[in-house]
Parts: C-alpha cells; structure tokens; sequence
C-alpha cells in the first residue's frame, strides 16, 4: 500500500509536471504567435509606407515630366505665333505699301489722262 500511495503521488506529480509544461509551452506558443503577428503587422505597415512614397515620388516625377512637356509646348506655341504675328505685319506693311503705290500710279494716271485731253483739245482747236 505504501507503494501504491508513493506511485499515486509520484504519477500525480509528474502529471503536474506535464500539465505546467503544457501551460507553459501553450503561453510560449500564444505569446510567439502573438510576435509573430505583431512583426507581420510591422512588416506590412512598414510595405505600405514604402509602396505610399515610391507612389508619391513617382507623382511628383509625372508632375514634373507633364509640367516641363506642358512649358516646352507652350514656348513653342508662343514663338510659333510670335512668327505668325511677325509676318503678318509684314505683310500688312507690304499690302499698305502696294495700296500707296497704286494710289500714286492711279494719281499719276490721272493727270497724264487729263494732260493727253487737254492736248487732244489744243491739237483740234488748231
């Protein structure tokens, strides 16, 4: 009986042994998944903020590429029509050029109309 009661208290605390063994690798193990977690999540936060500025340098790049291509095209436009405007006037000059010269010659043609009637009537008055 003596036997019996030191394997019943000896099974009981090796039982007690196991059981605090399993208690205590269940903490250990809820705690590192609990880490593990927490890392993941830090992992993840971490991508994130690094996806959020490669996104962010990649607009301010856009913006900077369309804004230089926007300045370019408009330089272009803006001395394509300070050409246009260049040689409009020019022509404009040209066309008031023409329009004084006609008016000399239709002047000119004028007077030498009315000297060759005023000859005409000499020549038959003689």
């Amino acid at each position: 009986q003596e036997e019996c009661g030191y394997l019943r208290r000896h099974h009981q605390e090796e039982v007690g042994e196991l059981l605090g063994q399993i208690q205590s690798s269940s903490t250990a193990q809820t705690q590192a998944e609990a880490e593990a977690r927490d890392a993941l999540k830090c992992d993840v936060t971490s991508a994130l903020r690094e996806i959020r500025a490669q996104l962010e340098g990649h607009a301010v790049q856009s913006t900077l590429q369309s804004e230089e291509w926007f300045r370019v095209r408009l330089d272009r436009l803006s001395e394509a029509a300070k050409v246009n405007t260049d040689a409009m006037r020019s022509a404009q000059e040209e066309i008031s050029e023409y329009r004084r010269q006609l008016q000399a010659r239709t002047t000119e043609l004028e007077t030498l109309k009315s000297t060759k009637d005023s000859l005409e009537r000499q020549r038959s008055e003689l």
